[in-house]
């Protein structure tokens, strides 16, 4: 049936994105990551972020903006439950609020500004938090729709299944009486 189709393809998808979403966390806390080491080796130093640092912390999240861009222009497009969309929406914009936070920490860095910088990495790490369990909360919103629409539809094959069993009984029926009558006609 077109609901089992459906229903399939939704299977599908969510354990392709099930797998997605722990990888992308783990790039956001790699890139977190990266810059808290950078940290504290330039403060360690005693100096100032260089430039060509700067550079290299700063292209894997700009680099992350074009995903998220997809995901906000895929969340109008895809057959996503109305539930999760609210939770996938907050977790698109606090992700990038947190590259944005992350690359204010990496300009912080390279103007000298430690207690800037480590404001900043502290508000990514509180961002990237939220943004986790905003994905956690759409995660859920997912498997209780696919649940909920299993139901339907288990619900629905139920009621084909009865309503095939009464035409099956009325069928037998009129064959009984059909047979009856010929035969009363026949021999009598």
């Amino acid at each position: 049936t077109p609901a089992a189709a459906v229903n399939r393809g939704h299977a599908g998808a969510l354990p392709r994105e099930h797998l997605a979403i722990p990888q992308h966390m783990n790039t956001l806390e790699a890139s977190l990551d990266r810059l808290g080491t950078a940290f504290d080796t330039t403060t360690a130093r005693g100096r100032t972020l260089e430039r060509r640092e700067a550079l290299a912390l700063s292209r894997p999240i700009t680099a992350r903006f074009d995903s998220v861009v997809a995901m906000r222009t895929s969340l109008h497009l895809s057959p996503a439950p109305p539930t999760m969309r609210p939770h996938l929406a907050t977790a698109v914009e606090t992700e990038t609020n947190a590259g944005l936070t992350m690359l204010d920490a990496v300009r912080a860095m390279e103007a000298g500004r430690t207690r800037e910088a480590v404001i900043a990495v502290q508000r990514a790490e509180s961002l990237l938090d939220s943004t986790a369990l905003n994905l956690e909360a759409a995660e859920g919103s997912a498997l209780t729709d696919l649940i909920t629409r299993e139901d339907r539809l288990l619900h629905s094959a139920r009621l084909v299944s009865r309503w095939a069993l009464c035409w099956c009984v009325l069928g037998t029926g009129l064959l009984a009486v059909t047979v009856w009558i010929v035969h009363d006609r026949l021999y009598c």
